[in-house]
C-alpha cells in the first residue's frame, strides 16, 4: 500500500500515479479505489495511522476525509459500503454533497486483508452481492515441506500465523501473527521446543519480521509510531525490544547483513518512485543511504550470505520480476533479471548458490551458475503450492510454508440492494 494509486492514461500504455500523497494530510499509503458517479471524484483508501475513505477530485484535487475504513464502494441504492475491523459497514450517502449517515453494521465475516487495505466482496449493478466469508476459526498450520515430497506439520490450530522466516540455523522461525481485532504481532517459535516467544505484542501492527545474520536477534516493523519503524528484540523473547530506526519514513526489512547493515523498502526517495530500497546502518541509524532509487517500485530486498549481491524485486517492465545486483556496486556496475515470466519474494539458502522465488503460486529455485559476474542457469519447480507465506530453510533442501486450515467460502447474495434499503433506509 506504499504505493500511489495509479492509473493508465487513455492511450497509453504505461501505469503513473493518478494523485501523489497527501503528506501534509498524512498519508503514506493509498488503497483501492472507485469512482462516484460524477466521473470526477474518487472514492479511494488511505493510510495515515490506521486505513481511512476520503474522497479525491481529479480536476481540483480537493480531498474530503470521510471515516475510518478501507475497501469503500457507493452502491446505486445511495449507500456508502466499506469494511472497518473486518466487518462490512453500510452508511446513506449524498454523492453529491459527500454528507454521510450513522453506519450500520451487515457483516460480520467478510474475509479481507487489513494490513493491505484489501476487501474480498463486489457486486453487480442489478444489486447481487459476492463476497468470501471468512470462518470463525481462522487458525492455520506451519508446515515444513521438503524437496522429496514430505509434508510435516510443525505446529497446527491455535494461532493465525502469517509471514514466516526462518532462522540462520533453522531452528526457530519469526512469525507473525494476525490478531482477532485484525492487529499483527511478532511471535518467536522454537521448534524443537514446541514453544511460542512473543516478541511484539503492541497495539496495532508488529510484522514483517526477520533475523539478524547470526540468528540471535529479531527485527521487524511496527506501526505503534505512525509511520512504520524498525525494531528488533533477542530472539527467545527475553529482555526489553530496542528501536533501531525511528523516523518520519515509512520502512519494510526484510534483510540484515553481518556487518549491521538493513535493507530497507521505503517510499522517501526522491524520484517520484512508488518504493526504492535504502540502507540503514546500525552503526549510523540517523543516516540512511539510497541504494536503489528509480521511478518504479522495487522492494523485497534480500542480501546473499556472502554479503555480494542483493536479490529484489522491481516492477518496471510492468510486473514484478526478480533482479540481482552486485553489493556495494548496484545497478550502477551491472544487474541480472532472474525471471521473465514474472516473480516475487525472492529468497537465498546459506550457501548462495542458489535464488528461490514465487511465481503463479509456485516455488522456483534458480542455480548460481557464476558469481562474476552473477548469473542464474533454468530454474525448476521445487514445490506446488497455493500458500501466500513461506521461507526457505538455510540448507535450501525445504521450505516453511503457512497453510489456512480452514479457507475463505464464496458467498453470493440475490437482491442485496434491498436488504441495504431495508436495514438502512435512505428515506427514497
Amino acid at each position: 500500500f506504499t504505493t500511489p494509486l495509479m492509473h493508465i492514461p487513455a492511450g497509453g500504455d504505461t501505469a503513473e500515479p493518478l494523485f501523489a500523497f497527501d503528506t501534509a494530510a498524512g498519508e503514506i499509503g493509498h488503497g483501492p479505489a472507485s469512482y462516484l458517479p460524477d466521473g470526477d471524484r474518487l472514492l479511494y483508501s488511505y493510510w495515515d495511522d490506521r486505513w481511512r475513505i476520503g474522497v479525491r477530485s481529479l480536476s481540483s484535487g480537493e480531498r474530503t476525509p470521510l471515516t475510518e475504513g478501507y475497501g469503500a464502494r457507493y452502491t446505486p441504492s445511495g449507500h456508502l459500503v466499506y469494511i472497518l475491523a473486518e466487518q462490512m459497514m453500510a452508511a446513506t450517502f449524498d454523492p453529491a454533497t459527500l454528507e454521510m449517515g450513522e453506519a450500520v453494521q451487515l457483516l460480520t465475516t467478510l474475509g479481507s486483508t487489513p494490513g493491505w487495505g484489501r476487501s474480498a466482496y463486489d457486486f453487480t449493478a442489478d444489486g447481487t452481492l459476492i463476497y468470501l466469508e471468512s470462518p470463525s476459526d481462522r487458525n492455520t498450520a506451519i508446515l515444513r515441506l521438503d524437496a522429496d515430497g514430505t509434508r510435516t506439520v510443525l505446529r497446527a490450530g491455535d494461532r493465525e500465523f502469517r509471514r514466516v522466516r526462518v532462522s540462520p540455523t533453522g531452528d526457530r522461525l519469526a512469525l507473525e501473527v494476525r490478531t482477532v481485532d485484525g492487529d499483527t504481532q511478532v511471535w518467536s517459535y522454537d521448534i524443537v521446543r514446541d514453544d511460542l516467544a512473543p516478541i511484539a505484542q503492541g497495539a496495532g501492527w508488529d510484522q514483517y519480521p526477520f533475523f539478524s545474520f547470526d540468528g540471535d536477534r529479531i527485527g521487524y516493523t511496527s506501526e505503534r509510531l505512525k509511520s512504520g519503524d524498525v525494531f528488533t528484540r533477542a530472539a527467545d523473547g527475553i529482555g526489553e525490544e530496542t528501536p533501531l530506526f525511528v523516523n518520519a519514513d515509512y520502512k519494510q526489512s526484510h534483510s540484515w547483513s553481518e556487518q549491521g547493515l538493513i535493507f530497507v523498502r521505503t517510499n522517501s526517495g526522491t524520484t517520484g518512485g512508488t518504493g526504492d530500497i535504502w540502507l540503514y546502518s546500525i552503526d549510523d541509524p540517523d543516516n540512511p543511504v539510497p541504494f536503489i532509487e528509480s521511478e518504479a517500485a522495487e522492494d523485497l530486498p534480500f542480501l546473499s550470505p556472502d554479503g555480494r549481491f542483493l536479490a529484489y524485486t522491481s516492477d518496471r517492465s510492468g510486473r514484478s520480476e526478480v533482479y540481482v545486483t552486485p553489493y556495494p556496486g548496484g545497478p550502477e556496475e551491472y544487474e541480472w533479471k532472474v525471471t521473465t515470466d514474472g516473480g516475487t519474494e525472492p529468497r537465498w539458502p546459506r550457501d548462495g548458490m542458489r535464488l528461490f522465488y514465487e511465481t503463479e503460486g509456485r516455488i522456483m529455485v534458480a542455480p548460481v551458475i557464476q558469481t562474476d559476474p552473477f548469473r542464474t542457469g533454468t530454474a525448476t519447480v521445487f514445490f506446488d503450492t497455493s500458500e501466500r507465506f513461506w521461507d526457505v530453510g538455510p540448507d535450501g533442501s525445504y521450505i516453511v510454508a503457512i497453510e489456512d486450515l480452514a479457507p475463505p467460502r464464496p458467498r453470493l447474495v440475490l437482491n442485496w440492494f434491498e436488504e441495504l434499503k431495508e436495514r438502512v433506509p435512505t428515506g427514497r
